[in-house]
């Protein structure tokens, strides 16, 4: 592996980390705290936040070499639903509701 190739995968890693860090906080002032749950929209997997987050609506089609088996969003930090939820609210992505069977690049267990 050359230099180069782990210095654009670190740079990768720590624009995303950052992106997560700072969305975070700002889903709970910005998100689902005004509005309830069910009157959230869904993500638009084409729209430009989730293409930037490599997201889709079933985690089972993700080509994303990251992407690991059994990963998705029902089972990641970020995802805002009860158990059981279809859709839920997510802190990588205010304002909108992602699928529980879904997946995105900031995807982090929460087990």
């Amino acid at each position: 592996m050359t230099d180069q190739s782990v210095d654009a995968r670190r740079r990768r890693f720590m624009r995303l980390a950052l992106a997560a860090a700072t969305a975070t906080p700002v889903a709970g002032l910005l998100g689902a705290r005004g509005a309830a749950a069910a009157e959230l929209p869904k993500l638009d997997p084409a729209s430009e936040r989730a293409r930037r987050f490599d997201y889709t609506h079933d985690a089972s089609s993700s080509d994303n070499p990251a992407h690991e088996a059994g990963a998705r969003c029902a089972n990641c930090t970020h995802f805002r639903g009860e158990a059981g939820a279809q859709w839920a609210p997510c802190n990588i992505f205010p304002r909108h509701r992602v699928k529980a069977g879904g997946w995105c690049t900031s995807w982090f267990s929460a087990g």
